[in-house]
């Protein structure tokens, strides 16, 4: 590539012929939240072994548009913009989390593998407990000062920057089901057959109002029950959701509804 040259490069080839695995390994390669794997992924082959100098030093813009409803003209436009915004969403959030994770100065940033390890545990076996404990020893690592104004808005940035260093999931972030916002809810992305898809939503409450946890896990369960009952979430096949309450930086409840 560095031979080619050229600001814009077309790589075109046939369906199933490798495009996509392409392209990962050049975000693998290339983006900075690798940087600690990359010894993992590339140390037994010869670009691992004679690094460029520019390995692991770009932030990445990956946009997907292989799931865009080509049916009509309309739908095709609609779905290329959603897909951009998507795709701004998850480099803001991956890069913006980066950047306070070093800001932190943090003794031990989760390991990519744990993480990864979480999500496909979540996938497989529709438990999600692992991620949820990553999440919140990642807010025990907050100094006072951060958590003023916070709210679950943090919590899901934290989760979706976990979420965006995987593959397995299209990740909407409050996306609108008959005038209800669900928190996230993850796809599966082609061709990655995730058994489960899942749509959470997140509580947080500080630590004054922790004798409100009842109150709050009985109306988001209401909430989520609200949501199952859309039209277009019935049409989605082994959707499970799951409410998660956080009180300060404690998960205090886990639950599928």
């Amino acid at each position: 590539m560095k031979i080619w040259g050229g600001k814009y490069l077309i790589f075109l080839r046939l369906r199933r012929f490798g495009k996509s695995l392409w392209i990962s390994i050049l975000h693998h390669y290339y983006g900075i939240e690798f940087r600690e794997r990359f010894e993992e992924l590339f140390a037994k082959y010869y670009i691992g072994q004679h690094p460029t100098p520019l390995a692991n030093h770009y932030l990445v813009l990956r946009l997907e548009f292989s799931r865009i409803d080509t049916t009509t003209e309309e739908g095709t436009y609609q779905g290329f913009l959603d897909n951009i915004v998507q795709g701004v969403e998850g480099f803001l959030v991956t890069y913006e989390y980066f950047d306070f994770l070093i800001s932190q100065q943090l003794e031990r940033p989760p390991d990519s593998l744990q993480v990864q390890e979480a999500i496909f545990s979540m996938a497989e076996s529709n438990n999600p407990q692992p991620l949820f404990d990553i999440v919140s020893s990642t807010l025990e690592a907050l100094s006072n000062r951060d958590w003023i104004k916070f709210d679950e808005k943090h919590i899901k940035m934290i989760l979706m920057s976990y979420l965006f260093s995987s593959q397995l999931y299209f990740i909407k972030s409050e996306p609108e089901f008959e005038q209800q916002y669900v928190d996230l809810l993850l796809l599966r992305r082609p061709p990655f057959p995730a058994p489960h898809q899942f749509a959470f939503e997140l509580k947080y409450l500080k630590k004054k109002d922790a004798h409100k946890l009842s109150e709050v896990i009985a109306a988001g369960r209401q909430q989520l029950q609200g949501y199952l009952n859309s039209e277009e979430l019935k049409t989605l096949d082994h959707l499970k959701s799951w409410l998660a309450v956080f009180v300060g930086a404690e998960l205090k409840y886990l639950g599928e509804v």
